[in-house]
């Protein structure tokens, strides 16, 4: 047991990523393939409606898989991570009971073309069902990244909010979310994030002694544009993305 504490003590940054990433977030994937085959309620309005499908964004909205990881390269206080985890961790648990009791489904844009952007379109609509759609998870995780940097680094935190507000755009466009999914993202991971992380007093507290140099702050981007030199070698090297079994005429829209 003091050998666990221990190892816990000096990698607890690690063990909350752990704990949010590999036991939380797990449910996410299990409850949207559980979900398939199940009733299901459409928020689409009128704003739904207006906004045009549009496939370049999905550069922004794949983003948020490297955003979301923000905070795990730029703070260094076990303390401040530890109310950082609890937020992500408060926010996808909320968000997986409602996905249970109240299941929406995103009539999602199917494109035509042959291009790379189109290619990662396909994959991602694969690999994602389209039914944990309320609350938005994409953006709660966004805007959860985004909080947790402002309340230690104004400049950095402004920039992180204002990717948080492209990544909730970007689902739109791409037609993977509801204008009330988005919304509803928005403020559950607010309510969090008065919660956890505002209240945390970083009063007398050095910088240096809660976050790392400002500099790591690139590490995200960085990965992201190898993930996406990956993906591009992939998709060049001819390999095809199979027809996921619940794009079904009436649950998807080819353009």
């Amino acid at each position: 047991m003091n050998l666990l504490k221990r190892f816990y003590q000096k990698f607890e940054i690690l063990c909350l990523t752990f704990f949010v990433g590999g036991i939380i977030f797990p449910f996410y994937v299990v409850i949207n393939y559980f979900s398939v085959g199940r009733e299901h309620t459409i928020l689409s309005c009128f704003i739904d409606q207006a906004i045009p499908f549009i496939p370049a964004w999905e550069y922004v909205y794949a983003f948020v898989y490297f955003a979301a990881f923000t905070p795990l390269t730029i703070i260094r206080s076990a303390s401040y991570f530890r109310r950082i985890a609890f937020m992500y961790a408060s926010v996808m648990i909320v968000g997986e009971i409602i996905f249970l009791l109240f299941p929406v489904m995103m009539i999602r844009v199917i494109p035509s073309g042959e291009g790379f952007v189109n290619w990662g379109i396909n994959l991602n609509n694969y690999l994602d069902p389209p039914f944990n759609c309320f609350p938005s998870m994409h953006v709660g995780n966004a805007f959860c990244a985004s909080f947790a940097i402002y309340n230690v680094h104004r400049f950095l935190g402004i920039i992180s909010v204002v990717g948080a507000i492209l990544i909730g755009l970007s689902t739109l466009f791409v037609k993977q979310h509801y204008v009330l999914d988005v919304m509803a993202g928005f403020l559950l991971s607010y309510v969090f994030y008065i919660l956890w992380i505002k209240s945390y007093n970083l009063t007398g507290i050095p910088r240096q002694k809660v976050m790392r140099n400002p500099y790591w702050f690139l590490v995200g981007p960085a990965l992201y544009l190898l993930a996406v030199f990956i993906l591009f070698m992939l998709f060049k090297s001819g390999i095809t993305i199979p027809k996921p079994p619940w794009e079904i005429p009436q649950n998807v829209i080819y353009q």
